[in-house]
């Protein structure tokens, strides 16, 4: 509910036309004119129980609903 310091203003970037993203280790979400807007889930991830049951709010959900591409959630491989 409140916060101690203020380091970016999603709500003044979009205004000024900015695309603004919130992206989490569980999904996306884009900023737009009606609020946040759910765009993409980690794989594996339980949208109710991981997403939307953490969250004070619902937010729209984006359909289709995509997926994050699973090459984030693995290690890199090791280069010689």
């Amino acid at each position: 509910d409140q916060v101690q310091h203020l380091t970016f203003n999603g709500r003044a970037a979009f205004e000024r036309g900015q695309r603004v993203s919130y992206i989490t280790e569980r999904a996306v979400f884009e900023l737009t004119a009606d609020g946040l807007l759910l765009t993409e889930i980690a794989p594996a991830i339980d949208l109710e129980k991981d997403v939307l049951g953490q969250m004070a709010f619902r937010p729209r959900i984006a359909s289709p609903l995509g997926q994050m591409a699973s090459e984030l959630f693995t290690p890199p491989t090791t280069r010689h």
